[in-house]
C-alpha cells in the first residue's frame, strides 16, 4: 500500500481515483501529517469512525470487510466536521443477522441517529456480492436482487464520493476518495 497522492491545488481534493489504504496510513496521511497539526478536529473525528467501526464489527461479528471514506476529511481542510463513510459487508451476512442485531446496525448507520447521539459520522451499508468473477457478469445469478442492488449502490456511492458539490458555474468536478482495507 501507498499513501494518497498530493491534492489537487485547483480543488484541494485528492486526484480522481479511489485509493486503497491501511487504517494506519489513512491516519498518518489524514490525521498526523504535518499538513493538519493545527486541526482541531481531524484526530477526534478519526477516533470517532474507529469507535464507530469497531461497533459496527461487533455487531456483525467482524464481517464489515471495507470501507470507502470521502468527503471533507479526506481533502486538504484543516478542520473537516464529519467523516462520510460507505461500509461492506457481503450480503450473505447481512442476511444472517437476526432481527436485533440488523435493528442495532440499521441504527449504527441512520445518519439522523448517529447525529442525534453526537456522532459525526454519515455512514452508509452495502451489502455486497463478492466472490463472482468477472467472466460470470452475464450469468443469471448477477441479476438476482442482491446483486442488483448491490452493484447499483456501488454505483451510486462510487458516484456521490467521486464528484464535488455543485458549482457556482454549473460544473461537476470529480474527485479521488478513500477505500479503507479492514
Amino acid at each position: 500500500m501507498s499513501l494518497a497522492p498530493e491534492f489537487v491545488a485547483a480543488t484541494e481534493c485528492l486526484p480522481p481515483g479511489r485509493y486503497a489504504m491501511e487504517p494506519a496510513e489513512v491516519e498518518q496521511r489524514f490525521v498526523t501529517s504535518e499538513d493538519f497539526t493545527e486541526s482541531s478536529t481531524r484526530a477526534s473525528l478519526w477516533q470517532e469512525w474507529n469507535n464507530h467501526l469497531t461497533l459496527l464489527q461487533t455487531i456483525t461479528g467482524n464481517r464489515i470487510s471495507r470501507a470507502w471514506i470521502s468527503g471533507s476529511f479526506v481533502t486538504a481542510k484543516v478542520d473537516p466536521k464529519d467523516v462520510d463513510s460507505t461500509y461492506f459487508m457481503e450480503a450473505s451476512d447481512y442476511d444472517a443477522l437476526d432481527v436485533e442485531e440488523r435493528g442495532t446496525l440499521q441504527n449504527l448507520i441512520d445518519m439522523k441517529w448517529c447525529h442525534k447521539r453526537g456522532l459525526r459520522i454519515d455512514p452508509y451499508l452495502i451489502p455486497a456480492v463478492s466472490g463472482m468473477k468477472f467472466w460470470q457478469l452475464e450469468r443469471e445469478d448477477l441479476f438476482s436482487q442482491t446483486a442488483r442492488e448491490c452493484f447499483q449502490s456501488i454505483g451510486l456511492y462510487d458516484e456521490m464520493w467521486g464528484r464535488l458539490k455543485a458549482e457556482d458555474d454549473g460544473l461537476s468536478r470529480r474527485r479521488g476518495y478513500v477505500e479503507v482495507l479492514l
